[in-house]
């Protein structure tokens, strides 16, 4: 990996934003949870971290039924009298902008539909735009309108023009539900008598005041940027405050540009997976399939690379075919709603970072739940009735146990692609797996039709190149017959050649 761009932003592009006319409900200090504006009250001098945010407070209410304050302390884990006052802030705000009503017996939800959910979604240029929650159409947001509010932000927003033919609607942030950013790179300018942090991402069209211990990391040579921590985000007329947490080199390499790359996207220190007891999965209800010829795909490599499916592949009259596709048994061996389930939430999927993983699984789930050949393991199935053209004419999911036959590794799927369609010989790596080269040969036979039928229906293959990492797998290895190009796209002329097996 060649050493990370820099790519400097300048002050004049992110200027601090002017007081609005009706400020939000905004994500600020100690006294306020992210997301609520203080009013009147000063901003303390060392900031201290909330422990919730008004998405987190309006999931825990309802608009039907009363709950308790009491109650919302100990569901968002509150103990300290700093906690409650700051929820208590929070609360008054939200009842001013009526997103919350206080009764005697407890608090209600309501659901305003003049006040819209959406998620922030700004351009280097200024232009902000609230897509929103619902899918209905982008709602254009002025810089005056933003109230705070930064590029990925969770927000409520109120329509304050319609859209017209060719016109988006226009709108106001009037809450923050969810901030996104809570650290970002940037490098430390001095300013006069103010030490900055500019942000090398030029959406977010702010700059954040460091303390003066700061000056440290001032590098006008520019070799180094610094991971600055959000401790106070802005409210009214005051702007957002952070600390330097640590310097990291622009040419320090793979490893530091790696490190980059995870601290720019906030995947730099992701919380731990919580411990909890895990389930076993019933045996009730259970399709028993150890006796199928299943095999087991093992094209990724790396460290905590995700769990693949196994499968299985049954011949039917008159030239159909039943494909298995077997999933790890994962949802079963946790409560939903649990801890486990919303840290995997929070995770949202496994991605890959060249020579490793980062885990959408806990490594215990990962251990129980993944395939080992010859043990038998409960896993979910879905069964595809195919006909001989690969057309899919029924399915059917049912929790199942299953037994693998054999793994098939990348070296397999390497001999298998250079292999001659008739030849007599086996390679040496498809030696182990010579009981089961016809399932396999069925397979790729098979996902030969389904391609077909995905370019028949209008869809492109990409020609780009593939990164040259082993831990991509199968992924670099070309199909045992290469296809006719149909619907391919040269990456390297950037102009399509055939689209949908015509000419473009």
């Amino acid at each position: 990996m060649g050493g990370f761009q820099l790519h400097r932003p300048q002050p004049a592009h992110r200027p601090n934003r002017p007081l609005p006319e009706q400020p939000a409900l905004n994500t600020v200090s100690s006294f306020a949870p992210p997301g609520c504006n203080t009013g009147s009250k000063p901003i303390p001098s060392t900031p201290m971290p909330m422990k919730f945010t008004v998405a987190d407070l309006l999931d825990q209410l309802s608009p039907d039924e009363c709950l308790q304050i009491s109650k919302l302390e100990k569901a968002l884990g509150l103990s300290t009298k700093t906690d409650k006052d700051q929820l208590r802030i929070g609360l008054d705000a939200m009842v001013r902008l009526d997103l919350v009503s206080e009764k005697d017996t407890g608090l209600l939800r309501h659901d305003n539909p003049d006040l819209i959910p959406a998620r922030l979604r700004c351009s280097s240029k200024g232009f902000c735009f609230a897509l929103r929650d619902d899918g209905g159409e982008d709602i254009y947001i002025r810089d005056h309108q933003l109230n705070h509010a930064w590029n990925g932000d969770r927000v409520l927003v109120r329509i304050t023009r319609e859209g017209g033919r060719r016109r988006s609607p226009e709108g106001g942030v009037q809450c923050i539900l969810q901030r996104k950013t809570s650290s970002l790179l940037a490098q430390v300018e001095q300013q006069e008598e103010r030490l900055l942090a500019i942000p090398l991402d030029d959406r977010l069209l702010t700059i954040v005041e460091l303390p003066a211990a700061d000056a440290v990391h001032l590098d006008g040579a520019q070799e180094s940027v610094v991971e600055v921590q959000i401790d106070q985000f802005p409210v009214g007329q005051f702007g957002p405050l952070g600390h330097v947490a640590r310097q990291l080199p622009v040419r320090g390499g793979e490893a530091a540009d790696l490190d980059l790359l995870l601290t720019k996207h906030l995947l730099h220190d992701r919380s731990p997976a919580p411990k909890t007891t895990l389930k076993t999965p019933q045996d009730k209800g259970r399709t028993d399939l150890t006796a199928q010829l299943t095999l087991l795909l093992e094209c990724w490599s790396g460290e905590a690379a995700p769990i693949l499916p196994a499968l299985s592949l049954e011949a039917l009259e008159e030239g159909r075919w039943r494909l298995w596709v077997h999933s790890p048994s994962v949802a079963e061996r946790f409560s939903n709603g649990g801890a486990l389930d919303s840290w995997m939430r929070d995770q949202s999927d496994a991605i890959a970072t060249g020579r490793g993983w980062l885990p959408l699984l806990s490594a215990p789930l990962a251990k129980s739940a993944s395939f080992e050949v010859g043990k038998a393991q409960d896993a979910l199935s879905v069964a595809l009735d195919l006909d001989a053209e690969g057309s899919l004419e029924h399915y059917r999911f049912c929790l199942s146990r299953i037994r693998p036959a054999a793994r098939v590794p990348q070296a397999a799927f390497e001999a298998l692609a250079e292999r001659k369609p008739k030849a007599r010989t086996v390679p040496a790596a498809l030696k182990a797996l010579k009981d089961h080269l016809p399932l396999l040969e069925h397979l790729v036979t098979l996902a030969g039709l389904l391609r077909q039928r995905r370019l028949a229906a209008g869809s492109i293959d990409l020609n780009l190149p593939i990164p040259p990492l082993e831990q991509l797998g199968d992924l670099q290895v070309p199909p045992p017959t290469p296809p006719a190009r149909a619907g391919w796209w040269n990456g390297r002329r950037r102009t399509p050649q055939r689209c949908c097996g015509k000419p473009c």
